[in-house]
This record gives C-alpha cells, structure tokens and sequence, in this order.
C-alpha cells in the first residue's frame, strides 16, 4: 500500500485522514468502553486517551505545517545557554 499511497493526492490523503479522525471522534466512546472492558482501565480516564491520541495527531500536523511556512524556531542568544 506505500506505493499507492505515495502516488495519491496529497489533497486526497487529506480528505481520507479527515475521515478517519472524525469516525474516531465519533466512535470515541464505543473505544473508551472497548479499552475499559479489555485492560480493566476506569471509563473516564478511557475516554481521555481516546480524545487525545487524534488531538494530538492534529496538532502535530499543525505544527509541522507552520514549520515548513514559518521555518524551524530558533533560541535567541540570551535563551540558547540557559538550560
């Protein structure tokens, strides 16, 4: 599959990753529920890594967005010997 994925749209790759991000959101907690029953974790703390791991997946995208715009940051002088 990397070759046809490769070879498709990055516009189109995009639509599909939508998709999948928004049939995890919205199947959140039939996921939640599934990981209760399977790891013997508490529902509520379930739902939080069900919420977080397409979250987080988006604002990895964002970021690394911004960076190819914005270019990699940089630590000015006065931050660059600090630990």
């Amino acid at each position: 599959m990397g070759g046809q994925w490769a070879a498709t749209e990055p516009r189109v790759r995009g639509e599909i990753l939508r998709r999948a991000f928004e049939l995890i959101v919205e199947r959140g907690d039939d996921y939640a529920t599934l990981m209760t029953l399977e790891m013997g974790k508490p529902l509520a703390e379930a739902r939080g890594e069900v919420g977080y791991g397409p979250s987080s997946s988006a604002g990895s995208r964002r970021r690394r967005a911004a960076s190819r715009v914005a270019g990699p940051r940089r630590r000015s002088a006065a931050t660059a010997c600090s630990p």
